[in-house]
């Protein structure tokens, strides 16, 4: 199968695919095709559909057409490959796609920010948009002023701090901090409030894929209605697997995505 050539920075590269069939013990190493968008990366001469593979810095998660979604987890390594533990790949449990013609600035992101430190402020960008960013309406710096998604400026509007795990989200160089109300409910908009310690409405945690969850309350950050132009709420939800309006990026990882032109 042949790809055809895209807009927006579409490009392909070579690669070669290992793939271990465990019923018969045995490697199938196979010719591929890499089709990549700005998001996705799509395995084109060898499966039928396409796999579109949607990834971060150093993990990738994956949604198979025509395959029930389950759990699977990618790891892009030093060695320019990306490891594919598969558990609904077809036969095959275990792949290594060798992407040696990538650019390494694929390549695992360092750490997260620190905490407070407005040197190390970020963005934060819906997942399935990077090109748009959390922000601060207007900038106006009180409490309440709401938060919604728009094109990224760089400006102080759209710059946090937060670390992995659990964490207050700030907006860098201020006492404000993302704050989702003391009764969180599906619909509740997102704001900015005097930041407090162990306070549950600003107590949030960055998961390892890729959610800003309120701590030990079942709600994530989440693209209002799914709609993604300037000036939407961004708001909380019930959070749930497989959803894309709840996935949020930093800048370490947006900026390892491959750019339109």
């Amino acid at each position: 199968m042949s790809a055809a050539r895209g807009t927006c920075g579409d490009r392909l590269v070579q690669g070669t695919v290992d793939q271990f069939n465990p019923d018969l013990n045995v490697h199938h190493h196979l010719a591929a095709e890499v089709y990549i968008r700005r998001s996705t990366i799509s395995f084109l001469s060898f499966l039928s559909p396409p796999l579109p593979i949607f990834f971060t810095a150093n993990r990738l998660r994956v949604r198979p057409l025509n395959f029930i979604p389950l759990p699977q987890s990618f790891f892009y390594t030093n060695s320019l490959s990306i490891m594919v533990a598969a558990r609904s790949f077809g036969l095959f449990q275990l792949a290594a796609v060798s992407l040696a013609l990538l650019s390494p600035a694929f390549a695992a992101a360092p750490a997260n920010a620190t905490q407070g430190n407005s040197d190390n402020a970020q963005a934060i960008h819906p997942g399935a948009n990077v090109d748009m960013c959390l922000d601060v309406r207007d900038y106006k710096l009180f409490d309440g002023a709401p938060v919604q998604l728009y094109d990224c400026n760089d400006t102080p509007a759209q710059k946090w701090v937060f670390t992995k795990g659990q964490t207050h989200i700030q907006l860098a160089g201020t006492k404000y901090c993302l704050d989702a109300g003391q009764a969180p409910a599906n619909g509740q908009q997102m704001k900015i409030w005097t930041c407090f310690d162990d306070l549950r409405a600003q107590s949030f945690f960055v998961t390892d894929d890729d959610r800003i969850s309120l701590k030990d309350q079942g709600f994530c950050m989440d693209v209002t209605k799914g709609q993604y132009f300037d000036t939407n709420p961004v708001q909380i939800w019930q959070c749930t697997d497989n959803n894309w309006n709840q996935v949020w990026w930093d800048d370490e990882v947006a900026d390892a995505l491959p750019y339109c032109q």
